[in-house]
């Protein structure tokens, strides 16, 4: 992705170069303070999922309010060097490690920042323990169970029992607790005629709560200590707060969630009008390169949302219908809704923070691409 030619700090919004990654920093911190005010109120702690934006300061700003040792939750391990290097000593890596060069390095990260992985069959143990020889030091783990939240994770019974029996009794790893969280959740918007909307996956059903909890009950009857019981925000909010549940991964501050606190999606893509070929056609200068494959939506001053008629790599091509009131002459300025969070900071080099449509601050996406 190219990164655009930057503009001073207080720049009007409609000055920027396009296209633009932007964050409205009012929605953000208000999305924010939401989400802090509610969950002061119950009995567990957030974790930041920081892999859907790559962006350390943003990370900052959503912990602004919560413990300095909070959780916060990346997918790779070189994600968590990023976010190491940056000041963040309490992370959480979800993918595993199967890699015996990786898990080399994770040993290494491991003696200057607190690091919790995942584990979900004895295989992975076999590989740690192989690499790993030091018992100066054990890394926490945690167990992913295997619900129909997931394709991956342990079942729950006899095999997640002798599995978390093997972890204590290693010299490099230390059993933290059990973790489920959905690898079928898509963070996207889909789009009506006059509104676009949040939408992930089908919520984590009842049943997942009662087996995490019945899994939880169980450890304790065989006097195994589990110490940390974590979901993501696959599970509503209202099923979690009374059961054994102690932290909650989660993102929405950035994504938005309407069914929830109503909050707003802050990030949209600038972008300009660079051609109308005909009549009831514009064409935008953001294409896949910079929206991801899934593009985005746009909407007019009534909320009337268009999607695009067809792309390419550097073009959102749109069919205007009569009943879309806003002006698409070339030079008209769009904000894009984009359809895939993650993937759209995953595409650019910057994301620009906006407050009343000014430029505040430059944020370095510096962890997009760490894919290892």
């Amino acid at each position: 992705m190219e990164s655009p030619i930057s503009k001073p700090i207080g720049s009007d919004v409609q000055d920027l170069d396009t296209p633009s990654l932007t964050v409205d920093l009012d929605v953000f911190e208000e999305n924010i303070s939401q989400l802090t005010k509610f969950f002061s109120t119950q009995k567990l702690d957030l974790i930041t999922r920081s892999d859907i934006h790559y962006t350390p300061s943003l990370t900052s700003l959503q912990q602004k309010d919560q413990s300095p040792n909070s959780l916060i939750a990346v997918s790779t391990l070189e994600q968590a060097e990023v976010f190491a290097n940056s000041g963040f000593n309490n992370l959480l890596i979800m993918n595993f490690f199967i890699d015996t060069n990786k898990i080399k390095k994770l040993a290494q990260l491991s003696l200057l920042t607190k690091i919790f992985i995942t584990i979900d069959n004895e295989e992975h143990l076999e590989v740690i323990n192989q690499v790993i020889q030091t018992s100066n030091f054990k890394i926490p783990a945690l167990v992913r169970l295997r619900t129909n939240n997931s394709f991956f994770g342990c079942p729950p019974g006899k095999q997640l029992t002798n599995l978390i029996k093997k972890i204590i009794q290693t010299k490099t790893i230390h059993f933290s607790g059990i973790i489920d969280y959905s690898d079928k959740t898509q963070y996207s918007h889909t789009t009506e005629k006059t509104e676009y909307t949040f939408s992930k996956a089908e919520p984590a059903p009842t049943s997942n709560i009662n087996t995490l909890t019945s899994v939880f009950e169980k450890l304790n009857e065989q006097k195994i200590n589990c110490e940390m019981l974590i979901v993501d925000d696959n599970y509503r909010y209202d099923i979690i707060s009374d059961n054994n549940v102690t932290h909650y991964i989660t993102g929405i501050d950035l994504i938005g969630d309407k069914s929830f606190l109503n909050l707003q999606n802050p990030v949209q893509l600038l972008s300009t009008v660079t051609s109308c070929p005909e009549t009831d056609q514009f064409i935008l200068d953001a294409g896949l390169k910079s929206t991801g494959i899934q593009s985005g939506v746009i909407t007019d001053t009534t909320n009337t949302a268009l999607i695009p008629s067809s792309y390419s790599a550097e073009h959102l091509i749109f069919r205007k219908p009569d009943d879309f009131s806003d002006n698409t002459a070339i030079g008209k300025k769009f904000y894009i809704q984009p359809q895939n969070i993650p993937e759209i900071f995953n595409r650019h080099n910057y994301v620009y923070g906006i407050r009343k449509n000014k430029l505040e601050s430059i944020y370095t996406i510096t962890a997009r691409g760490k894919y290892k």
